[in-house]
């Protein structure tokens, strides 16, 4: 194996975390969308809570158990987030924590309910495939790497093909 072919293929197993931009559909506000789908729940740091002005259910707060096995309590939930990826906004209910270093953390709430298929490119790079089962449209959106303190990059929305998937039958 030629040194330039390895050296490709290794910084290709280093990408390992994707985000994606997505619009907080109230205020038209870019968020930083960071995928795991490892992760039980959406989460966002309570300063970006903060700056969206959106009630908290304090009430409904969540103990988390981190990958380093350290556990931290929630500060509740945010009800019904419009967060919009391209294809129409969808509604998440959003728990807040103190600190994290992106916008939002996207876990398995969010693969189920945009029905999100990713594509795993052998270049490293993540593909994933939308559905918003409202309005049954799909949106095909490239994700970025995702790099500490980034600022959102702008959408890609406009580079991603929509496609209908209309149904007889709603969900």
């Amino acid at each position: 194996m030629k040194a330039c072919a390895y050296e490709a293929m290794m910084a290709g197993l280093l990408r390992i975390t994707s985000c994606l931009c997505a619009v907080y559909a109230q205020l038209g506000r870019a968020l930083t969308c960071v995928l795991d789908q490892g992760a039980k729940v959406v989460v966002m740091p309570r300063e970006v809570w903060k700056e969206l002005g959106v009630p908290l259910r304090s009430d409904h707060s969540l103990n988390m158990e981190s990958v380093n096995m350290t556990c931290d309590s929630t500060l509740g939930v945010i009800e019904n987030v419009p967060l919009d990826f391209g294809v129409g906004p969808m509604y998440f209910q959003v728990q807040v924590t103190l600190h994290m270093n992106f916008d939002i953390l996207l876990g398995c709430p969010f693969f189920k309910l945009t029905l999100c298929q990713t594509f795993d490119l052998p270049n490293g790079e993540q593909d994933i495939l939308l559905t918003n089962p409202n309005v049954h449209k799909e949106l095909h959106i490239p994700t970025l790497p995702w790099v500490k303190h980034a600022p959102p990059k702008e959408s890609k929305h406009t580079n991603s093909v929509q496609v209908d998937v209309s149904k007889e039958e709603d969900f």
